[in-house]
């Protein structure tokens, strides 16, 4: 398969592609986290496009895969609203590829304009069900299939016993440079008054005790400085491209080799060349890999839909939707 990426982050919707032996033709993203000093160490052979029409010149595309770069996107539970204003269909009007996939959040089904001759499909993912580790990481996927295109996929969630212990176990306190395992450690500040700071002993009694620290802010108030659970040895809370997660026993702060694991990453995927502040960023804003190794894999063999497995329920708003 011929493949496209369109806000492609770091390439975690297209690396599984890459994994089963597809082209990643082409890829633009905009919000600055993609760096080519970066990017070819795992796409060698990928253009990065400067703009999204750069993308009109590639011809026979299978897939495009998308994760949308919106402000009312990124924050729908936040402030209820469910806009989006990425204008995706102008650029697939010119794309046409069989196949394009969107990564969403609820709410997006909504407002999005369907394409003239594709079948639409929603299906709510929960990544955890598909081998993760983060228990709340779920989503809506859009998927459009070309009408001249017979395909649909079929959801394929089971029960498991991955649990972070399990995936990280071989990761010590040692650096680890080659993989990206490299513990910093950083006091952290207390009091932006005082300039108080906390140890890091302290902060992981902080976890331990109330799972999380409060700190006084310049005007006075009382704030939460870290309002995160420390990791637990069973399943994963969600990693997010800022905050700070602790290991559940060893007293640091989580690597990013620990956080990539957690998304699905191999150690093969590196993150070399990009500052060490967007590092951590680039992992959170990723998409947890073992979902789209299941969409690659259905895409090369469909399966039948009466081996469909489902064991999270879908919103009852996505099942008044007469496309799913």
């Amino acid at each position: 398969m011929r493949v496209l990426g369109l806000e492609s982050n770091v390439g975690s919707m297209l690396y599984p592609f890459l994994e089963r032996g597809h082209e990643v033709v082409a890829c633009y993203d905009s919000r600055g986290i993609l760096r080519p000093g970066n990017f070819h160490l795992n796409f060698p052979n990928t253009k990065i496009e400067k703009n999204p029409e750069g993308l009109f010149k590639y011809e026979d595309i299978d897939v495009v895969m998308c994760q949308p770069s919106c402000g009312n996107f990124s924050q729908l539970n936040r402030h209820g609203t469910t806009k989006c204003h990425f204008p995706l269909n102008y650029y697939l009007k010119e794309i046409r590829p069989k196949f394009f996939f969107i990564e969403s959040k609820l709410g997006f089904e909504d407002d999005y304009e369907k394409l003239e001759g594709y079948n639409y499909h929603y299906e709510f993912v929960s990544n955890y069900y598909y081998g993760n580790t983060q228990l709340k990481r779920n989503r809506l996927w859009i998927m459009a299939v070309r009408e001249d295109t017979e395909w649909q996929f079929v959801s394929r969630e089971y029960k498991h016993s991955n649990t972070v212990e399990s995936i990280l176990e071989d990761l010590g306190p040692e650096d680890k440079p080659e993989i990206d395992h490299i513990h910093i450690y950083k006091p952290m500040i207390k009091n932006s008054i005082t300039g108080e700071r906390f140890t890091l002993q302290e902060v992981f009694d902080a976890y331990k005790r109330d799972n999380r620290i409060f700190y006084t802010a310049k005007d006075g108030t009382q704030k939460i400085r870290i309002g995160k659970k420390i990791m637990r040895s069973d399943w994963s809370y969600i990693i997010t491209g800022g905050g700070m997660l602790m290991h559940w026993e060893k007293m640091y702060p989580l690597t990013i080799r620990e956080r990539a694991r957690i998304q699905g990453f191999p150690d093969t995927f590196s993150f070399k060349g990009l500052p060490e502040t967007t590092k951590a960023k680039a992992v959170g804003k990723s998409m947890p890999l073992e979902f789209t190794r299941q969409l690659v894999s259905q895409l090369e063999s469909p399966i039948d839909m009466s081996e469909r497995t489902k064991i999270l329920a879908s919103p009852l708003k996505l099942n008044r939707l007469s496309d799913f």
